[in-house]
């Protein structure tokens, strides 16, 4: 039997995993309501119930994940994949095919987050560089659905109930493959399961914990920030295009530009993010959104309006991709699954919100106001998320916690000193010199902020600072704070 790598099994599944849930709502959710008799208030009803179950079911997936491992989840996901579609087989009623939705959006609101916590969980170097790919693996996904389910309901459209049959059987059948490809997955976590009332309280600790951590929910804003700007993007770029006097298929043609340009960079801006740091691609990402939002809003013109989707998906790319690798890099990886859990809620918050907002401005403003609109929040989401930040030019790995290093215990000055070094607190106690060999950019940063590996004439891999004491040590490193003409000595 042919064996392949966690990692590709994980892509190859997300791929069909994707595939099926898009295909199951685009294009045909809004005919298939239709022709259960909803009208266009009742479509817009039935359009959120996916997100809005994302938004509510991500974080407890990801609590859960660190809990019980990320197979039994992923497994639990791509069994709603394969099974969601039997429901869209069954629907007769409008009340069943929203039952349907908050079913099928439960899929993705366990799988993304695992998946991604799982991407993390095997990859501490070139982190950023396999998120870019398994993205790209669900944009395929993503890409072809909307492709497949025109071309059969094409095909079909003399007999429009066997036309919403035959994508939905299809889409049965994507989810049937994700569910036998999760099902090879091996375990990579360490969960242990524990009695229910120590599980909910520690779990509930492990949130509180990321919700604490310097970092993670600025880059899940920004991240937010971005997917606000995506969401008006693909809403009323059609309008838009429209009113310059262009056609639909200009426009279908626009969004296929962006996605694809998503898909082909998004690796590169991980691998970027690896070499060159998370944070200035974040913030210079966040930047370059605003101006091709806003360039998107003056332009009337094809090839402006082509250059405008081409830099959003570009921006797209280079603040996700760094994004989520830099939430893995401060999170602890017991808590790992939480802090994908809160990025994806997040996000899905700000991809609702961002054709809502734009709605109503554009309901009296026009649509240049709105696309203006979210340049602006994108403009202002990452910059001043990140702006604080003195490391910005640090490579990846230097902006990492080193928080995958063994837990030890009774080490407070040298877990001090991590956290004066990188802004956080470390859960290890790891040495000075366990530090530098985890991260090779640590001499650097130490010898910037006058700081040596060991004592003069003392143990190597002793803490210079691990005699001065916890009081000194928390006066010196605050909360995250960096003094670049800090100097400790040993005494």
């Amino acid at each position: 039997m042919i064996r392949f790598s966690p990692f590709l099994l994980l892509c190859v599944t997300g791929l069909l995993a994707i595939f099926s849930s898009t295909l199951a709502k685009s294009p045909v959710l809004p005919l298939f309501a239709e022709h259960l008799g909803a009208d266009a208030a009742g479509i817009g009803l039935l359009a959120p119930l996916g997100p809005l179950t994302g938004i509510l079911g991500s974080i407890p997936a990801g609590l859960l994940a660190d809990r019980y491992g990320r197979r039994l989840m992923l497994v639990i996901a791509a069994w709603i994949f394969a099974t969601a579609p039997l429901l869209y087989l069954a629907a007769d009623s409008l009340l069943l095919l929203g039952i349907a939705r908050i079913y099928h959006g439960l899929a993705t609101a366990i799988f993304m987050p695992v998946a991604l916590a799982l991407v993390t969980d095997l990859f501490r170097q070139g982190r950023g560089e396999k998120i870019g790919w398994f993205a790209t693996a669900t944009l395929a996904g993503r890409f072809v659905a909307p492709l497949s389910g025109g071309l059969l309901l094409a095909n079909l459209a003399l007999t429009p109930t066997a036309a919403f049959q035959t994508v939905y059987l299809v889409c049965f059948g994507g989810g049937l493959l994700s569910l036998l490809l999760a099902l090879r997955i091996p375990e990579t976590g360490q969960a242990v399961a524990k009695p229910p009332a120590s599980s909910n309280k520690e779990m509930f600790t492990a949130f509180r914990r990321v919700m604490v951590t310097p970092g993670i929910l600025p880059a899940a804003l920004a991240e937010a920030a971005v997917l606000f700007m995506y969401g008006a993007f693909e809403t009323f770029l059609p309008g838009h295009v429209l009113a310059a006097g262009l056609s639909a298929g200009e426009a279908g043609f626009f969004i296929s530009i962006q996605i694809l340009t998503l898909a082909l960079t998004k690796p590169l801006m991980g691998k970027f993010s690896d070499r060159h740091g998370r944070n200035g691609q974040i913030f210079w990402g966040g930047l370059g959104g605003m101006l091709a939002m806003a360039l998107l809003a003056a332009s009337s013109s094809f090839w402006s309006l082509l250059g405008a989707s081409i830099g959003i998906g570009l921006a797209l790319a280079m603040v996700t991709a760094a994004t989520t690798a830099l939430i893995a890099d401060l999170s602890r990886p017991e808590d790992r699954g939480a802090a994908m859990g809160l990025l994806s809620s997040i996000m899905d918050v700000g991809h609702a919100a961002g054709p809502l907002v734009a709605g109503l401005i554009a309901l009296y403003y026009g649509l240049p106001a709105a696309l203006l609109t979210a340049a602006a929040i994108l403009g202002v989401g990452p910059p001043c998320s990140f702006a604080w930040r003195r490391d910005l030019n640090q490579p990846g790995p230097s902006n990492n916690l080193i928080l995958d290093l063994p837990i030890q215990s009774g080490r407070k000055n040298e877990r001090l000193a991590a956290f004066f070094l990188y802004g956080s607190r470390s859960p290890g106690g790891q040495s000075h010199a366990d530090l530098a060999q985890a991260c090779p950019h640590w001499r650097g940063s130490n010898e910037r902020r006058g700081l040596s590996a060991a004592r003069p004439g003392g143990t190597p891999g002793k803490p210079a600072m691990a005699e001065q004491g916890d009081q000194r040590l928390r006066r010196r490193s605050g909360l995250g704070s960096h003094r670049k003409n800090s100097s400790v000595q040993g005494g």
